[in-house]
Order: structure tokens, then C-alpha cells, then sequence
């Protein structure tokens, strides 16, 4: 705790982990599970994610709901290739790649076009 303008204020500290951050109490937890284990925590992370990836949908299937979700998004008061455009933007920032951003583009515009 630290004095600002007299008034006693608790002071917690985020710590960045995997592009993401941890609230300390968190983190404290982490590190001792870390140690607890014996293993890293790049380990631990790399475990957790896999056993993630393995329960999720097939790729195809991440495909064709991220699309649909756009699309659902998409008014028509804006013609479909700026929106197009603008959508491979917003993916972009997602930091998928040129190949799944593709992907995704090619399903909305199948999908608009009525084409299976």
C-alpha cells in the first residue's frame, strides 16, 4: 500500500504473460504451481493450450463461424466489398494469417453468392 493524496491505496500489479496479462495474486499462484510441478511455465502454458486446441471445433469449422459472424454483422448500406475489406483489416489485427484471412473472406463470399 502507498500514500497518494492521503488516502492509503492498495497497489496491485498486472505482469505480462503470453500476450495477455495476469493480476498478481494470480501470477504468485502460477509461479509456485510452476514450482510445484517441476516443469516450466512455458510448459504448463504449452499443455494447457494443446489440451484446449485438441477439444475445439476442426478448422473448418472456426472457418465457417467466424464468416457467418461477419456476415451477420454486414448491412447492406454498405457495399459488400468495403466491408469485405474491412473485415480482412479487423482479422489482420487478430494476427491470423494471409492464408486463414483468406479463408474466411473466400466462406462470406460463397455464402453471399448462395454457393455451398
Amino acid at each position: 500500500m502507498i500514500l497518494l493524496k492521503k488516502k492509503l491505496v492498495n497497489i496491485t500489479k498486472n505482469v505480462g504473460l503470453v500476450g495477455g496479462y495476469l493480476p498478481q495474486p494470480l501470477l504468485e499462484r502460477f509461479n509456485l504451481f510452476s514450482v510445484y510441478k517441476k516443469t516450466s511455465k512455458s510448459t504448463i502454458i504449452r499443455k494447457l493450450v494443446e489440451e484446449e486446441l485438441l477439444n475445439s471445433p476442426s478448422i473448418d469449422n472456426m472457418i465457417k463461424s467466424i464468416a457467418d459472424s461477419f456476415l451477420l454483422l454486414w448491412r447492406n448500406t454498405v457495399p459488400f466489398s468495403m466491408y469485405k475489406t474491412t473485415v480482412q483489416q479487423e482479422l489482420k489485427k487478430r494476427k491470423l494469417s494471409a492464408i486463414q484471412v483468406e479463408q474466411i473472406i473466400t466462406v462470406m463470399e460463397n455464402t453471399q453468392n448462395g454457393v455451398s
